[in-house]
């Protein structure tokens, strides 16, 4: 007898495609519900973000200020000069009503990058964030020539800052940063208030005075224009880690001098007001239009159109001083290349040879240099 054998049931496919199709759904709600929240988070994150640097931003700007600096003298060849030029400033010390400022000394010494040869007079206004200007009432210069300053001005009131914007832990390759001064227009005298530059810590430069003194500097292409000199780069937390000195055109780079090198005073100097600094821990004093600054770096009067250290040599009197010579003319002379002769016409003994300067409003100097004099 023969067992018929019961046939097995085949699975209904349609059962494990309605299963399938349940599976696909159910993971794609569950992954656009996920997403949508992980975007409301990240958007929710950066919009903190974004208020939390524009906060810091407007703390930055309660630091800057704006300089201007007006000079007047004369250049090497003896012509006279007036001039005025702008830069920026970073408030980092108030105390009652002193107020102390970083800034570049290219921008209140006109020496420093060899502009004018002797001075007369020279002027230095800040423009403080609340729009009251002040003249600085002292200059203080940092060591080995460094291209730094800090100024001290007498406020009115009370402005309260925090006690320490200086970053001092390292600084990192590629970190963002934000740069803030008083920029020119090019080929224009307009200043832009408070501009603002965003970039990336692109490199660090290891530098060397000319007395071998060595010190960091920043690249970065937060980039600043003319007039920006002396502002400041901060990173996105608020904190001053450098003063914005120079530029690189090629490629719009700014380069900043590391503050971490430059707080510390001690070394610091000062000149006296009516003087004003040559060289390194040098300061001379302020001569007046109708004076010379001589070979010895002392103020001296014109005798006539000679410049010479002395009194008047030239006496017209039929009597002479001891040592000088009565001439044809009447007049007593200084003795020149030997006792008995001296110089005539527009010749000056110098060095103990008559010298003439032919050219036109030039007279001789104790360099033996003519110059033209106004």
């Amino acid at each position: 007898m023969r067992v018929k054998k019961q046939a097995k049931k085949r699975p209904n496919i349609w059962i494990y495609i309605f299963i399938l199709i349940i599976v696909i759904i159910s993971y794609q709600i569950f992954f656009s519900n996920y997403n949508n929240t992980e975007k409301n988070s990240n958007s929710i994150y950066n919009k903190n973000n974004a208020e939390s640097l524009n906060n810091n931003i407007d703390k930055m700007k309660k630091y800057i200020v704006y300089i201007t600096y007006e000079f007047s003298g004369k250049k090497s060849d003896g012509s006279f000069f007036i001039n005025k030029t702008s830069g920026s400033g970073i408030i980092f010390y108030v105390n009652n009503s002193i107020m102390q400022i970083f800034t570049n000394r290219h921008i209140i010494d006109c020496n420093y990058n060899n502009e004018c040869y002797q001075r007369f007079s020279e002027t230095i206004n800040i423009r403080t964030p609340d729009s009251k200007i002040y003249e600085v009432s002292k200059i203080m210069l940092a060591p080995h020539n460094l291209d730094i300053a800090v100024l001290e001005i007498k406020i009115n009131g009370t402005i309260k800052y925090p006690s320490d914007i200086v970053r001092k832990n390292k600084i990192q390759l590629d970190e963002e940063v934000i740069s803030i001064g008083y920029p020119t227009l090019p080929e224009s005298n307009k200043v832009l208030e408070f501009t603002i530059s965003k970039g990336k810590i692109t490199n660090f430069r290891d530098l060397i005075t000319s007395d071998g003194f060595y010190f960091k500097g920043i690249d970065s292409d937060a980039y600043t224009n003319y007039g920006g000199s002396g502002g400041g780069l901060f990173d996105t937390d608020g904190n001053l880690i450098g003063i914005n000195t120079w530029i690189q055109k090629q490629g719009k780079k700014s380069i900043a001098i590391n503050i971490n090198i430059i707080d510390d005073f001690s070394n610091y100097y000062f000149c006296e007001k009516g003087s004003y600094p040559t060289g390194i821990n040098n300061c001379l004093k302020s001569c007046t239009r109708d004076e010379i600054l001589g070979s010895d770096n002392l103020c001296y009067k014109q005798c006539k159109s000679f410049y010479c250290k002395s009194e008047e040599f030239n006496v017209n009197d039929s009597r002479c001083k001891k040592n000088l010579i009565l001439g044809y003319d009447g007049a007593c002379h200084q003795p020149c290349e030997s006792i008995s002769t001296y110089c005539i016409g527009n010749n000056y003994c110098y060095k103990n040879k008559c010298i003439n300067c032919l050219q036109t409003n030039t007279y001789l100097f104790e360099n033996g240099n003519c110059r033209f004099i106004e």
